[in-house]
């Protein structure tokens, strides 16, 4: 299968590499990676079957996406980057610091799905699932995300990436991925950790990120944004902690 779509900026060592959220693509990080590529190599990737990625050819489980990735970035042959994943692609980037990659330097994570099964009831995973390909309640979906009103554009842009999510990666996100249980693979990570939240984030707070990922990374440092919600890149695009302290 081909290779993951990405958008490349900037030079300077430690790259950075972003993971996206459910329902964005590398346009996620547009505006965090304006203001990181004066300093670093800024590489936005588009998840299979998400932005201008091809569609999964099966429902993809999480190892998949970080299979994905691990092959797409062999080209890049980094040797000292940073791994910053956000919502979904968190809990992707989390699986792959796991494996230890070679120049991995650190691992952010930004309102970061667990390890473990994220906590979503079955009303919540039936209206997800039912809202694919629904414009009106995809814009009501990005407005309960966010605190912080996005622009027309950025507004625009998020419900266009949604709208043109795969089917099967969709589905297979909502009924599989989000839903996967790797806590007994995420012993690992042996890099230094930063968590970053949305202080009034309705998906993930603070406390319970805390709560799920100290027992994996008791050294992680836990940084939560004020009047945030869940697209912290979006609403916050200052949001990505001190680098110095994630090498």
């Amino acid at each position: 299968m081909p290779g993951l779509n990405y958008v490349e900026k900037g030079q300077g060592k430690p790259a950075l590499v972003f993971l996206h959220f459910f329902g964005g693509s590398s346009n996620a990080w547009s505006e965090v990676m304006a203001r990181s590529s004066a300093r670093h190599r800024c590489i936005a990737l588009d998840l299979r079957g998400f932005g201008a990625s091809g569609p999964p050819d099966k429902p993809y489980l999480v190892q998949d996406h970080v299979n994905d990735v691990v092959a797409t970035l062999a080209a890049f042959q980094l040797d000292e980057w940073i791994l910053v994943g956000h919502s979904m692609g968190g809990k992707i980037a989390t699986l792959l610091a796991a494996r230890r990659p070679p120049g991995l330097t650190g691992l952010i994570l930004l309102a970061p799905s667990p390890p473990t099964p994220e906590p979503m009831s079955d009303h919540d995973r039936n209206a997800l699932l039912d809202a694919y390909g629904q414009r009106p309640a995809i814009e009501e979906l990005v407005r309960k995300l966010t605190v912080q009103p996005l622009s027309t554009v950025l507004f625009t842009q998020v419900v266009a990436d949604h709208l043109r999510i795969s089917p099967v990666a969709w589905k297979a996100w909502i009924e599989v991925g989000s839903q996967e249980d790797l806590s007994a693979e995420i012993g690992l990570v042996e890099v230094p950790v930063q968590v970053v939240s949305g202080a009034q984030d309705p998906i993930f707070s603070t406390r319970f990120l805390q709560t799920e990922f100290e027992q994996w990374f008791p050294a992680a440092v836990y940084t939560e944004i004020p009047d945030v919600g869940h697209l912290l890149p979006l609403e916050a695009p200052a949001c990505l902690p001190n680098l110095e302290g994630v090498r």
